[in-house]
């Protein structure tokens, strides 16, 4: 028998053993074992599971996968990756604790770490600046622009635009959203860097 089957039976027993010692029985029945194979299989010492599975023939073990599963597995893995990289491109524009707390649930030691991994440990720190009325009307035409976006990758989509940082966009928007005033768009405004 080669190696890797013996391994690969060495490993699906092994899972068995586990799957048996917090009494999930329906996962090994359903991986076509009785009741008494369970028992039998948990009482084996590491060593006899290992002679147990040099001994299994070839065919005894079959692996199924649903590929279905993969799929939401993929997609799930997907969408953390997306995550992720939103949470970095935010915090380099100038995303504030504040921000990422309230559209992450962020701790102040999480946000500190992915200032840190970015390098940006003492960049940032402050009041933000006042912007002028250019700079506010560039922001909020941009925000009505972006409405079709989800929050987060809105207020990205904003700050690509206007290249304001975003903790004065994120200061802007919830005054905005508080207080109903915001900037009267007269004519098209466009910010110049």
């Amino acid at each position: 028998m080669d190696n890797h089957h013996a391994e690969h039976s060495l490993q699906t027993l092994l899972y068995i053993a586990r799957l048996s010692a917090f009494e999930d029985y329906g996962s090994a029945i359903k991986l076509g074992l009785r009741p008494d194979q369970i028992d039998a299989i948990r009482a084996l010492s590491v060593q006899d599971l290992h002679e147990l599975a040099l001994s299994i023939q070839v065919h005894a073990i079959t692996i199924q996968i649903s590929p279905e599963s993969v799929d939401t597995a993929l997609r799930i893995l997907k969408s953390r990756d997306d995550e992720r990289e939103l949470i970095l491109a935010m915090i380099r524009a100038g995303a504030q604790f504040r921000m990422m707390n309230a559209l992450f649930g962020f701790s102040n030691l999480c946000f500190s770490n992915y200032r840190k991994l970015l390098d940006l440990s003492n960049e940032g720190i402050g009041r933000p600046e006042i912007l002028n009325d250019t700079d506010q009307k560039a922001i909020w035409s941009a925000w009505l622009k972006h409405e079709h976006l989800g929050e987060k990758e809105r207020y990205l989509a904003v700050h690509q635009e206007t290249h304001v940082p975003l903790r004065n966009i994120w200061l802007l928007i919830q005054d905005w959203e508080t207080t109903g005033l915001t900037p009267i768009l007269d004519e098209p405004s466009t910010r110049t860097t």
